[in-house]
């Protein structure tokens, strides 16, 4: 077995869907912070002008001063579309990533509690 001639079958990766779990690291990775930290400082007018400027910055992506598209994205897109054939509407995705942010909080403040 140590030489890799052993009978044990290779373990295949679990699938998860990669656009809940993009929506979790935007909402947890940063991304969500950043939104809430210039509604802070600039409240609702700074809210919607930033939105406006996020919205002007991918829309002609490629452009100077705008979204660069990075070379894995036509990839991820496929996945999440093989993954997705009939894809409902964001609502439905946002919803579920909520839902499975919240699941692993729950878990997270068990483990802790156990220590």
């Amino acid at each position: 077995m140590a030489n890799g001639s052993g009978a044990i079958p290779p373990l295949a990766p679990m699938l998860t869907d990669r656009l809940v779990q993009e929506i979790k690291w935007f909402l947890t990775g940063g991304a969500a912070g950043v939104f809430y930290r210039v509604f802070q400082l600039f409240g609702e007018v700074g809210k919607g002008d930033f939105l406006l400027f996020m919205f002007d910055y991918v829309e002609k992506p490629n452009e100077k001063e705008h979204f660069t598209i990075p070379g894995n994205m036509s990839k991820d897109l496929e996945l999440i579309q093989k993954q997705h054939p009939n894809i409902e509407t964001i609502n439905y995705y946002l919803k579920r990533a909520v839902k499975e942010i919240e699941e692993e909080k729950k878990t997270s403040q068990t483990d802790q509690s156990k220590d």
